[in-house]
């Protein structure tokens, strides 16, 4: 009896004895290995966040010149090319035949010698100008062309001339005039071929071609010569 039960504590302490050793000899368990990564910085995005609008393009440097002339006045000076001749004009309208109308013709006048004069005729008498402030007008003792049909003020319209023989400066700009009448005064002095006669805001040019006569604040002036009269 006593021997059974030593065997059996026997045999329990040797079971013990393996399960233990069993387990002493298990492997470890490997544990995960670690990696880290280093990220390359990502580039700075130009894109408007959401949401956000895009800002303006950069724009190139703009180059300007010297600024054109403007008129102050109501009347627009013309350009272009060619001449009128009257018919069928109206005050403002044609040009001066050159190419360029008042900005040509204003270049024209500044490039002569210049002496203040309100009254002045062209050494050979044909073309009288009074530019004070009751007329500031040229006439043509000889010649002229055919008178507007469609400017009443004008004159042309009245049955006693249809021949624009005058031009005078007025608040509408120049105007064609069928004058009867004249503004002449004999004992003007002589305006030489070449030479600018100024009167306050008007300049006028004698050559040997007519005259060139432009006004600075307004922007608008004439030609006049025996068989051509020509605003703008």
């Amino acid at each position: 009896m006593s021997f059974a039960v030593g065997s059996r504590v026997a045999l329990l302490a040797a079971a013990m004895l393996l399960v233990t050793a069993g387990c002493a000899g298990d492997p470890p368990t490997p544990s995960a290995a670690t990696v880290t990564v280093t990220a390359e910085p990502a580039a700075p995005s130009t894109a408007p966040a959401p949401g956000q609008a895009a800002g303006p393009a950069p724009s190139a440097a703009v180059t300007t010149g010297t600024p054109t002339y403007r008129p102050t006045a109501t009347a627009a000076p013309r350009s272009g090319s060619g001449s009128n001749q009257g018919s069928g004009g109206n005050a403002g309208s044609g040009n001066s035949g050159s190419g360029g109308g008042f900005d040509a013709a204003a270049a024209k006048v500044a490039a002569g010698d210049a002496t203040s004069m309100s009254r002045f005729q062209s050494p050979s008498g044909n073309i009288y100008c009074d530019m004070t402030s009751q007329y500031r007008a040229c006439e043509l003792g000889e010649g002229g062309v055919p008178g507007p049909t469609n400017d009443p003020q004008s004159g042309c319209m009245d049955g006693f001339s249809a021949t624009v023989r005058a031009v005078k400066f007025t608040t509408r700009g120049t105007q064609k005039v069928c004058n009867t009448d004249t503004i002449r005064n004999n004992t003007a002095p002589t305006l030489a071929y070449g030479s600018v006669a100024r009167s306050g805001s008007i300049a006028c040019l004698s050559e040997r071609s007519g005259m060139t006569c432009v006004d600075t604040d307004s922007g608008v002036g004439f030609v006049m010569s025996r068989a051509r009269i020509s605003t703008f």
